[in-house]
């Protein structure tokens, strides 16, 4: 069930509304508050929009190659599958 909480990231308040947990929510909005703050610090003409964006960028990034990853793995499944089942029915011809 959707439940609305209030969080606050890099000291701007939002409210978020999920389905997910509260402690997981946080977990997010804490580590994204950590890496904005991080790059605001390291690097004095970025604000907190750009860092945002930054970790947006990564994100999406991230997710990119990740779903790649999984498409790939699926594929090499498949094979593994169909291989198997190729040698399963020589098999089984052999001891019929």
């Amino acid at each position: 069930m959707k439940q609305v909480f209030r969080v606050t990231v890099a000291g701007l308040p939002l409210n978020i509304v999920t389905d997910e947990e509260e402690e997981y929510l946080l977990s997010l909005t804490d580590k994204l508050s950590r890496v904005i703050n991080d790059i605001v610090l390291n690097n004095k003409s970025a604000s907190k929009i750009d860092a945002a964006l930054l970790c947006a960028l990564d994100g999406m990034d991230q997710a990119h190659k990740l779903t790649a990853e999984v498409d790939a793995l699926k594929e090499e499944n498949l094979r593994l599958l169909a291989e198997n089942e190729k040698y399963r029915r020589k098999n089984h011809g052999k001891h019929a």
